[in-house]
């Protein structure tokens, strides 16, 4: 029986370059606030060598 993950209607996955150390697969998204705005959110998901295709890194996300 094969497991399907959850979709993910707002944010976007994409890779960021460090100056030391490898690419990392970075979450973006963007969340409400109270007084009616919205702010930038993002988090850092792994490394291109933890997780070296971006269906990978969506399964990891299912994870947070």
């Amino acid at each position: 029986m094969r497991h399907r993950r959850e979709r993910y209607q707002a944010g976007s996955l994409t890779t960021e370059k460090r100056s030391n150390g490898p690419d990392v697969w970075v979450y973006r998204w963007r969340q409400a606030v109270p007084n009616g705005g919205t702010v930038q959110r993002k988090r850092i998901v792994g490394t291109k060598q933890e997780y070296p295709t971006k269906s990978a890194a969506m399964k990891a996300l299912d994870g947070l």
